[in-house]
Order: structure tokens, then sequence, then C-alpha cells
């Protein structure tokens, strides 16, 4: 799990996102957490791509984050369509 907010924040106070952080590591969850100097609630809120290496680095994660989930979906299709197969007395 990442876990970002800027220092400036004055919708949701940083002291919230630190409890969290805290309490998601306690329990044992992989957590990052940074906190950005000198940004407010939508800093990352951009209509254009730049080399913003924080935009880069959220964008990173997402995308292991769906090669993950992807994968994953792929091997639970796999098993239920051969478990069909099974059923059907298809042979592949």
């Amino acid at each position: 799990m990442l876990i970002r907010i800027g220092a400036n924040d004055r919708t949701v106070h940083p002291f919230f996102t630190r409890r969290m952080y805290r309490v998601l590591a306690e329990e044992g969850i992989n957590v990052t957490y940074h906190e950005l100097a000198d940004k407010e609630h939508w800093w990352w809120d951009t209509r254009y791509v730049t080399a913003n290496t924080d935009i880069l680095e959220c964008a990173l994660f997402l995308s292991v984050c769906l090669s993950v989930c992807l994968t994953h979906f792929v091997f639970v299709f796999l098993c239920v369509f051969l478990q069909w197969f099974d059923t059907v007395g298809w042979v592949i």
C-alpha cells in the first residue's frame, strides 16, 4: 500500500494519514508513507503528464498493482474455465 499526502494539506490533515500509516504498519501491512513538503490536497491533480517524480512514482506503483491484479485474474479465470471443461466432460 502506498500512502502519500501533502504536508500542507488542509482538507485531510497529515496527522490522520500518519495515524493510519502507523496502525497499518503495526498490523503488519506492507505500507509505504510519503509526506510531501509544500504540497496541498490536490498536489497530484494535473492535466498533463510531466517529469514530476511524485506523479511518476504513483504511476509506477499503479502499474505494478494492475499487473499483479491482472495476473491473478487470468489465473482464476483459467482455473474456473478448466474446471468447467472438466465438468462438461471435454478433454483439453
